[in-house]
């Protein structure tokens, strides 16, 4: 057997060697059947996420579990739920709030005309932790403005299931 020049050793399970190029053609794959670009994810998140599928199906190679998905759809399905990022946590990384708590919300609260509500949209907010942290940061910063200050937080998110744990708020 020869293995390609650029591949990775993924030994956290078995055997399993993902070569680069034959990864990024199946993420070009992926995004023609999903709609999804999910080059600009790091690649050992990748590698160990695909792994999990191609462990779950018993395949050493990514053309063998390109076959599996050529044959089922909703083996698609599974990988693309896989590789989408559902990590959420309320003030998950601490000094991105405090950046924004110090710097960018007062600019925003200061910049803004009288009666303008202030509006922010967190895209990709897996179940919403992250967008009630925000609240939390925004309401701290208005202080005793928050009764006369009108806030609107949109929040969207490509996972269907995610969106529902975050508006039931769990």
């Amino acid at each position: 057997m020869t293995l390609p020049e650029e591949a990775h050793d993924l030994s956290d399970g078995p055997e399993l060697l993902v070569a680069a190029d034959a990864m990024q053609d199946l993420l070009i794959w992926l995004q023609s059947r999903c709609g999804i670009d999910f080059s600009a994810y790091k690649t050992k998140s990748v590698e160990r996420r695909l792994t999990r599928r191609m462990v779950v199906h018993g395949v050493q190679t990514i053309d063998q579990y390109r076959r599996i998905l050529a044959a089922h759809p909703e083996e698609v399905e599974a990988l693309y739920a896989e590789l989408l990022i559902h990590v959420t946590g309320f003030f998950r990384d601490p000094e991105v709030f405090e950046f924004l708590q110090q710097s960018v919300l007062p600019r925003i609260i200061g910049d803004r005309a009288d009666g303008q509500a202030i509006r922010i949209w967190v895209p990709g907010c897996a179940s919403g932790e992250e967008v009630y942290s925000l609240a939390i940061c925004l309401l701290e910063c208005l202080g005793d403005d928050m009764q006369r200050i009108p806030i609107q937080l949109f929040a969207s998110d490509i996972g269907a299931a995610a969106l529902a744990e975050g508006r039931a708020g769990c």
